[in-house]
């Protein structure tokens, strides 16, 4: 595109929610005493100019709030993003006397400033707006014109419900830069007869929540009267590390004016020069029901001198007893009365970890006693400068999940390049992965060492004056804070050793030996630390905790106690992980508390005395039985196993498959080897087996009493039958009635 001198803008026609995005390939726009005013903003709706010279000839008077190169139909921005990249905003070259008035009239609108953006206008970049951010990188410059209008440079409205502000403030980005200045610290306007100064504007103001900047970022205003001035609706002012803040000229007293419980922190290593060039009586820092924070700064020097640069009685500061200005890690030099620096030595010198100074003087380390001279109310304090000490130390110890320390190494720290105050994250490939001990790992959360302190209590070693690296709320390592010369910080990462995921164990019933799955968890290996114990190299996994033997209990089973335990198992206790592979397989006892057992009568004999001659010869003879099938009694009570009997009886004599003999008095029966015959004829019951119990309550028992039966022995045991000498040829049957008793006969 080309320039476009004296252009308007209709913007009527643009449909609701619809974007404008201007790209001028440096070229500029003059859009003379219009404005760009765009109506319908109630979707979302992005302004985007880049690289191009934008120019406006408004007549310029105090009362014109509104007017501004940029605004929506009647001020409202909620929606509305604008983005300004490599912009100038000056006076057409058609007016002398004209110009821009504001940049940008917004409420609640969210404006991006990324690249390098110039603003040459009467009044303020800003107005109403909801937040401004400035990119990485980015540089800022404002100069006010001849028709200053003596007022902020950034104006905020509390944000409204439904902005598209991601907060409510200005924010700048890493490395990135601001100029702002007035065109004269002493102007003075009248707008309607009142009376209007330069030394009363601040380049913020309005309602917001923060001011917050980052890292290595340069700040220089010019010509205010104040650089923070906490009025009502103002929020807190936040200072990256290394910032450098340029102000050469201060038009008023209480530069720095902190109230209504705000904050102003100074991030470590500041770069900070006030020299307060007034005739009037005013301390440069005020505190009222607010603080100051400076942590670890590198240069800080503030004075009081009068308008032609002299030296000046005063008190640097004027504070209220519970809003004080705070100092950490720092050597300083004071002086009294009409001493200065360069011209008298000091009158006070102070190295310390924290001052803490307020109307009633400074307390030094935490010490309750005050040196009342020593920043104290009328006591002429004018003068201090803090340079940046040489750089302490910092070890890192690793400590594994029951506390031993399994490693260290120090971070390596350089003067210039580091600076006391530093911070480091140590969530980095460095210290997480390089020097990391083998076979372990970074413990995340409730894998930290339980006894490590949080909180408060947290890093007890690091910088005691900052919270910043007390750990996260489980006490592991996530910043580091370089100390001042002299001093040592010592922060814990907490490690974790190597899982072995071939831990296992598996629930058991002892008295079938029957496997029984869990329906509830597999492995150890995914039990919670802090919990419980997982199977992690040089842990102790206590197979006595309520999760093994209730919590994964199979349904419907219960742990068996120890007055259940057979005698063949033993319940486990303790399990040391001492590897990563070596498999390790658990049985934990467990039992259905619902089956009380029983002694049953598993299976009888057949018993057969297959084909015998009849002959004289033979009578008196003892023939033995022959059987198929064992005889077996099984018995796993539980509750009281007291052994058992089994007896047999004959209920009828052997008689013929023709019914038509019966043989009397034939059937024997020998309880054990050697012992006496006793006939089954009276067809009473006969004891076959009486037995103890020789295993624990629940055990399955099985006893085989025809195990002994038919062995080579004249008088074994066993059933027989006997040649009376009355058989008849023949089939003979009968019937044995086995009974089985438990307890022992009585």
């Amino acid at each position: 595109m080309t320039d476009l001198p004296n252009a308007s803008f209709s913007n009527g026609e643009r449909p609701n929610g619809a974007s404008v995005i201007v790209q001028g390939n440096g070229h500029k726009i003059d859009i003379g005493n219009n404005t760009l005013q765009l109506n319908k903003i109630t979707a979302d709706t992005n302004i985007t100019f880049a690289n191009v010279g934008l120019q406006q000839n408004l007549a310029i008077g105090r009362g014109a709030d509104t007017l501004a190169f940029i605004r929506p139909n009647s001020g409202v921005g909620t929606k509305l993003t604008v983005n300004l990249h490599d912009v100038t905003l000056s006076r057409g070259s058609s007016s002398s006397s004209n110009g821009v008035v504001h940049g940008i009239y917004a409420t609640g609108a969210r404006v991006v400033l990324s690249g390098n953006n110039t603003f040459d206008l009467a009044g303020s970049i800003t107005r109403g707006v909801g937040s401004v951010e400035v990119a990485n990188d980015a540089n800022l410059t404002m100069t006010r014109n001849a028709n200053d209008l003596c007022i902020e440079a950034f104006d905020f409205d509390t944000r409204p419900s439904g902005s598209v502000s991601q907060f409510n403030g200005f924010k700048m980005g890493d490395r990135s830069k601001a100029d702002v200045r007035q065109l004269d610290g002493t102007r003075t306007t009248s707008v309607s007869g009142s009376k209007v100064e330069a030394k009363n504007a601040q380049p913020f103001k309005g309602n917001f929540d923060i001011v917050q900047t980052g890292d290595d970022v340069t700040r220089h205003q010019e010509n205010f009267g104040y650089f923070t001035r906490v009025l009502q609706g103002a929020g807190d002012y936040i200072f990256g590390q290394k910032n450098t803040i340029e102000i050469p000229r201060i038009t008023n007293g209480n530069v720095m004016t902190i109230a209504y419980g705000k904050r102003v922190i100074f991030n470590a290593g500041t770069n900070f020069d006030v020299r307060q060039a007034l005739n009037i009586n005013s301390s440069p820092i005020q505190t009222v029901q607010g603080s100051i924070r400076f942590i670890s700064p590198n240069n800080l020097h503030m004075s009081i001198l009068d308008n032609n640069g002299n030296v000046k009685t005063g008190d640097i500061i004027y504070g209220t007893q519970g809003a004080p200005l705070y100092i950490t890690n720092s050597a300083l030099l004071a002086w009294n009365g009409t001493h200065s620096m360069g011209v008298n030595k000091p009158d006070f010198s102070e190295t310390f970890n924290i001052l803490e100074a307020d109307g009633l003087g400074a307390k030094i380390n935490g010490s309750n006693q005050r040196n009342v001279n020593l920043f104290g109310k009328d006591k002429g304090l004018r003068e201090f400068q803090i340079d940046g000490s040489d750089v302490g130390e910092i070890k890192i110890n690793y400590i594994d999940q029951n506390g031993n320390k399994v490693g260290a190494t120090d971070m390596p720290l350089v003067n210039g390049a580091n600076f006391v105050g530093q911070s480091f994250n140590l969530a980095t490939k460095e210290y997480a992965l390089d020097k990391m001990p083998v076979g372990y790992k970074w413990a995340i959360d409730e894998q930290v060492y339980e006894k490590a302190g949080t909180g408060s209590n947290g890093q007890p070693d690091g910088d005691s004056t900052n919270d910043d690296d007390n750990g996260d709320r489980f006490g592991q390592a996530d910043y580091a804070i370089v100390p001042m010369k002299g001093d040592t910080y010592t922060y814990n990462i907490y490690v974790y050793t190597e899982g072995n995921p071939n831990v296992t164990y598996t629930y058991v019933d002892p008295f079938s030996g029957a496997e029984i799955a869990s329906d509830k968890v597999a492995t150890v290996g995914i039990e919670k630390a802090r919990d419980h114990v997982p199977a992690h190299v040089g842990n102790t996994i206590d197979w006595t905790d309520k999760l093994y033997t209730e919590t994964n209990v199979p349904t419907g089973y219960a742990y068996v106690p120890s007055n259940l335990v057979p005698s063949t198992v033993t319940q486990p206790t303790k399990t040391e992980v001492k590897d990563a592979t070596t498999p390790i397989d658990v049985r934990i006892y467990v039992y259905d508390p619902n089956y009380k057992g029983a002694v049953e009568l598993a299976s009888v004999p057949d018993i057969d005395f297959g084909k015998q001659l009849i002959s004289p010869k033979n009578r008196g003879t003892m023939y033995a039985a022959n059987f198929t099938n064992d005889l077996v009694v099984n018995d796993d009570r539980r509750n009281a196993k007291d052994g058992w009997n089994l007896t047999v009886q004959q209920s009828q004599p052997l008689t013929s498959t023709d019914q038509k003999t019966v043989l009397k008095d034939t059937l024997f029966f020998r309880e054990k080897d050697g012992g006496a015959l006793t006939s089954l004829e009276s067809g009473a019951p006969q004891l076959v087996y009486e037995h103890t119990s020789q295993s624990g309550k629940g055990v399955l028992e099985t006893v085989k009493p025809t195990s002994n039966w038919n062995q080579p022995v004249a008088d074994g045991a066993g059933f027989y039958l006997k040649d009376t000498g009355k058989l008849k040829e023949g089939d003979y049957a009968t019937v044995l009635t086995w009974t089985l008793t438990a307890g022992p006969k009585i």
